[in-house]
């Protein structure tokens, strides 16, 4: 019986693991906990644990980092307080592996609270880059410290093993997300059920709108959403759907300004700290297009064959399809890019997308490696690449 653990702070993570999840909860060769932090647990980013405890998971434990402010001093005591935390939590207990996934500062605190108890770590979603954003460090940080890989495409597998990582380590296992959405498919909520649930009245033109801090700049990312609030306020009939930042430097002031944005046209913007991943999925497959710098856009809204509009440089340096299109945060670059979008040759090129981060069975090939992978030693040495 192998004891194992899967840690989630954000309602993106955990939409990605909640396949895992279930996989691993269902086996009953395994001992699993699923262990609750982050912006799950704070009020002002939505109390996403309910969502969680919807899901009836039978052993759940909660890990309050008591998040409040988002100043870069808020995020170290955050990051402190997620390895004093998580430390009581694996020594209280005897894990075998502990699955993560990403590049949240909660989660490094977690990975580095396991790696000082030798315990091995299996890391989803490394090898990426996000050039704008301090996620990028923090990805790598916690690839160097786990011991078993799971790359969303192969240009990531090879990236970690860049890192000098083992190659028998690392598995190209595909995107969660992408492998999500073609296991809803079938399940996805209508356009009329979409209204009634979250309250909202669809347009002639609708849009999702997300858009977090870019965290090694915040300050010029506020003003590119500004920018791209006065564009959007330059459509007519059109319905925008937006979704909270991030709980990051800088939440704050965006939050302000998106909620400024919504009361100015409440009929036609409407704005959710979360909205669970049945209704991410079904407005996904409801609209017109996809604006912000979420990863979202990039990962998942490809499998819809919407075009996603990624503006600035936090996801600077990912694999992208081609319905993904970067602009600057300039309300002109962003004009002219939506009147792109809508023009016949886009969308033709839209109708042949394919997702680049879709693999058949993600979450069932690496819940299988983790049960039957043994890692005898935390020691790992250094894989040199001969040049």
């Amino acid at each position: 019986m192998k004891n194992i653990a899967v840690i989630t702070g954000t309602r993106a993570d955990y939409g990605l693991l909640r396949g895992v999840c279930k996989l691993l909860e269902e086996d009953n060769q395994i001992n699993f906990i699923l262990a609750v932090t982050g912006s799950h647990l704070s009020e002002r980013h939505g109390n996403t644990f309910e969502e969680i405890k919807s899901d009836n998971f039978k052993n759940i434990y909660l890990v309050d980092l008591n998040i409040e402010g988002d100043s870069c001093s808020n995020i170290n005591s955050y990051v402190a307080r997620s390895i004093e935390k998580f430390d009581k939590f694996f020594l209280d207990r005897h894990f075998d592996i502990i699955i993560v996934l990403g590049d949240r500062y909660e989660i490094l605190g977690a990975s580095i609270a396991a790696s000082f108890l030798n315990i091995p770590i299996a890391h989803i979603h490394g090898g990426e880059l996000t050039e704008g954003a301090q996620d990028d460090f923090i990805r790598h940080t916690i690839t160097k410290m786990s011991s078993l890989h799971f790359a969303s495409t192969e240009a990531y597998r090879k990236r970690i093993i860049q890192l000098g990582e083992h190659p028998d380590t690392v598995f190209f296992t595909g995107g969660l997300g992408a492998e999500n959405i073609v296991n809803m498919k079938g399940k996805l909520l209508s356009r009329m059920q979409i209204q009634e649930h979250l309250g909202i009245e669809f347009r002639k033109t609708n849009i999702l709108f997300t858009y977090h801090p870019e965290t090694l700049d915040p300050e010029n990312c506020l003003s590119g959403l500004k920018e791209i609030c006065l564009a959007l306020s330059d459509l007519e009939n059109t319905g925008i759907i937006i979704t909270s930042p991030n709980a990051d430097v800088g939440f704050e002031s965006f939050f302000k300004t998106i909620k400024n944005f919504v009361n100015e046209a409440p009929k036609s913007r409407w704005f959710f700290a979360s909205m669970g991943q049945l209704n991410y999925f079904s407005v996904l497959d409801n609209i017109d297009w996809v604006i912000g710098n979420s990863s979202s856009g990039l990962l998942e809204v490809p499998s819809f064959k919407v075009a996603t509009i990624d503006v600035g440089n936090r996801q600077k340096g990912r694999v992208r399809a081609d319905s993904v299109m970067n602009v600057r945060p300039l309300k002109s670059e962003i004009l002219n890019a939506i009147n792109k979008i809508q023009t016949r040759a886009f969308k033709d090129k839209l109708s042949k997308t394919i997702n680049p981060y879709y693999k058949a069975n993600t979450a069932k090939k690496i819940v299988e490696c983790i049960k039957y992978k043994n890692i005898e030693n935390r020691q790992k040495p250094f894989f040199d690449i001969v040049f």
